[in-house]
């Protein structure tokens, strides 16, 4: 049997050394371009060379204006009619420039498909009409004038109508997930009942504290310096729990304004320290023994601030992707305000960031 033999140019693949050439007659294509007939002795001096651009030819098309009529000749005498008179003219000629007429009077105006898609609208000149813009919201329109308001008649929303949500943009990051503690039924009441003690109880040391360093505690009376053994007082409590390790072990977060007890009538006191009030942050978490464990205690007044900066709980929320959450504050301190987040070890809080003393 015999093989089959590929053949050694593809079929329709000019093999010929030249360039390539565009053609209308694949069998023109080796030939020369048609040059003018000559005119022979026979053919009027008027008449021209048929036109070697037609269908069939390879040279391309040309555009070509209209010969143009002659001159009517100067006229020989006063009866002589000349030869563009109307009653030599033709009636198909008047016919053609009625249907020219009448397809210029047809033909609609472009209007760039404007009144498609909602495509703009060219035109020459001034607009017949102006364009209303359309009513964008957050955006003024073009030409108008801006309305100032005045910002102090601007209603202020007050500290406790805010509310800071914490978000992080990251494309890839964990499954979402809430830190919240799930408390069983009566066991929240019994931990917010032991931070709450704790509360009062470092308080109490902070202030002890404080009246001891005092210079002028060792010129008060006697008195006076029992109105620091008192039980503080605590206003504004809250107590949030997260399981931020995701061990069923809950993380408790207790914030507090703390205030002097009053003193007894009669004993001298100084105002300012009566009305003075601190903020408490306490942090811990119950051992296999249920006692708390701290994590964290910060207690200030407005007047240490640059010693213990002040710190407002935000959220739980997972900073680096390892799916454990990480406590988010808003701390203010002697620089101003800004932000901070805490890591719960086993021992204490381990701080990740700091916006007011970067690392």
């Amino acid at each position: 049997m015999k093989g089959a033999k590929a053949e050694p140019v593809p079929i329709g693949i000019d093999t010929s050394e030249g360039p390539p050439r565009l053609t209308r007659d694949p069998s023109a294509k080796d030939k020369p371009p048609d040059s003018a007939a000559p005119s022979s002795g026979n053919a009027p001096a008027g008449a021209s060379a048929p036109n070697s651009n037609g269908p069939s030819s390879d040279e391309p098309p040309r555009l070509s204006k209209p010969a143009s009529a002659p001159e009517p000749p100067a006229d020989s005498g006063p009866g002589a009619k000349p030869s563009g008179s109307d009653s030599e003219a033709k009636p198909g000629d008047a016919k053609a420039g009625q249907s020219k007429a009448d397809d210029k009077a047809n033909v609609p105006t472009s209007d760039s498909g404007a009144s498609e898609a909602n495509r703009p609208r060219l035109r020459r000149g001034k607009p017949a009409e102006v364009v209303e813009d359309e009513d964008v919201p957050g955006y003024s329109k073009a030409g108008a004038k801006s309305t100032s308001t005045d910002l102090s008649k601007t209603p202020v929303a007050t500290q406790g109508d805010v509310q800071l949500i914490p978000a992080i943009s990251d494309a890839r990051g964990p499954e979402i997930h809430s830190f919240v503690f799930q408390w069983l039924k009566g066991e929240e009441d019994d931990r917010r009942k032991q931070m709450t003690d704790l509360a009062k109880e470092q308080l109490r040391a902070y202030l002890a504290a404080r009246a001891k360093a005092d210079t002028s505690a060792k010129t008060v009376r006697p008195g006076t310096a029992k109105s620091t053994v008192k039980e503080p007082i605590l206003e504004n409590v809250r107590m949030v729990a997260y399981d931020l390790w995701l061990s069923n072990q809950p993380v408790m977060v207790l914030t507090a304004e703390g205030r002097k007890a009053p003193p007894a009538p009669g004993v001298a006191h100084s105002e300012v320290e009566s009305e003075m009030q601190y903020s408490v942050v306490i942090v811990a978490y119950p051992d296999i023994y249920g006692n708390l464990h701290k994590l964290h205690v910060g207690i200030t007044d407005k007047f240490h601030l640059d010693m213990t900066p002040r710190l407002e709980l935000i959220d739980a929320l997972d900073a680096d992707g390892d799916n454990r959450g990480e406590l988010l504050f808003r701390e203010t301190s002697d620089q101003g305000t800004g932000w901070v987040i805490y890591r719960a070890t086993a021992d204490k809080l381990w701080k990740m960031f700091d916006s007011l003393r970067p690392e």
